[in-house]
């Protein structure tokens, strides 16, 4: 896959495998990036909190209140795990506000597997401080069980970075809008969320392998070749 036109970090188990080019499984004819995370694998961040996970993490966080564009594409092998366990492959997260003393928030933004249901998800708050993260709004964007395992999905997102009623999320699959959300999208922050994708999940006794190509990331649709993406072209 060819290199991201930002600044950006692994985070990751730093095995060998954990994140690596591939030219087995390829789309449009381009080695894609390969991440895998087996059963106990973990990562640490700086105050050292483990969590299971092999991602790239862009490190651009956009302006609160400006609209980005992401595309991207997602291979999950045909033996993919079918289990009770939350999986996100890719996720839209805020700044860290543990430096800040308050729990970790979950993402903005995020693309879900589970239990062979995909699902994708918005969470807000005009809060400043939020002592409890699990009791923010979410809100349900798209819940499918048409994620067929074993071929390509290519994704474009369009969001709004905007706490109040103006944000706004569009999202195009294999070149079919399949969400047009206007409301809040993400929390009261100084800045928007950075872009992250790969394996982040709880543990499982069992591998989990994904592959990515023709990640992008631009402040308009051509900077993410928004017309080939929606035509097959």
């Amino acid at each position: 896959m060819l290199p991201l036109q930002s600044s950006w970090v692994l985070q990751s188990p730093g095995e060998i495998y954990s994140i690596r080019s591939d030219a087995g499984i390829r789309e449009y004819n381009e080695d894609s990036l390969r991440f895998e995370v087996r059963s106990g694998e973990t990562w640490r961040d700086a105050s050292l909190t483990k969590s299971f996970r092999a991602e790239v993490a862009t490190k651009s966080f956009p302006p609160i209140q400006s609209t980005r564009w992401y595309a991207f594409g997602v291979f999950l092998p045909a033996d993919f795990p079918i289990e009770n366990n939350r999986f996100v492959f890719a996720q839209w997260h805020g700044v860290n506000m543990e430096d800040h003393g308050q729990p970790p928030r979950s993402p903005p933004l995020a693309f879900r597997f589970r239990k062979g249901r995909f699902t994708i998800d918005v969470q807000h708050s005009d809060a400043e401080v939020i002592p409890d993260p699990d009791a923010v709004p979410t809100e349900i964007l798209l819940e499918s069980k048409d994620f067929t395992l074993g071929q390509w999905h290519d994704f474009v997102v369009e969001a709004k970075w905007s706490y109040a009623g103006d944000g706004l999320v569009n999202v195009w699959w294999n070149g079919r809008q399949v969400v047009d959300y206007r409301g809040p999208v993400g929390y009261r922050e100084s800045v928007g969320p950075q872009f992250k994708f790969g394996i982040y999940r709880n543990d499982s006794a069992r591998t989990y392998v994904a592959y990515f190509n023709h990640v992008k990331e631009g402040a308009t649709r051509a900077d993410v070749d928004f017309s080939a993406k929606v035509t097959g072209n």
